[in-house]
C-alpha cells in the first residue's frame, strides 16, 4: 500500500488485518449466540413444519379409508341395482 508520500506502507495492510482479526476473535461469542439463535428458531419452524406434515398425512388416511369405504358401499348398491334390473 502506498503512504501519502507515495512510498510503500508495508504495516498498512498488517495494521489493517491484524484489527480485523481482533474484531473477528473478540466477536466470535457474540457471532455463535447470533448463530445458535438463528438454529433455534428454524430449528423450531422446522419442528412446527414436521408436525403439520403429519397432521395433514393423518387427515389424508382418514380421509382416504372414509373414501375407499364409500367406494364399497356405492359398489354393493350398483351390484344390487344390476341384479334387481336382472331380476326384471
Amino acid at each position: 500500500m502506498l503512504g501519502g508520500d507515495g512510498v510503500r506502507d508495508e504495516a498498512a495492510p498488517q495494521c489493517g488485518q491484524h484489527s480485523l482479526l481482533e474484531l473477528a476473535v473478540g466477536r466470535a461469542p457474540q457471532l455463535r449466540r447470533e448463530m445458535q439463535g438463528l438454529v433455534d428458531k428454524w430449528q423450531l419452524k422446522h419442528d412446527e413444519a414436521a408436525r403439520q406434515r403429519d397432521r395433514f398425512s393423518a387427515e389424508n388416511n382418514k380421509l382416504r379409508t372414509s373414501i375407499e369405504a364409500q367406494q364399497a358401499v356405492v359398489h354393493k348398491h350398483e351390484l344390487a341395482v344390476s341384479r334387481f334390473r336382472t331380476e326384471l
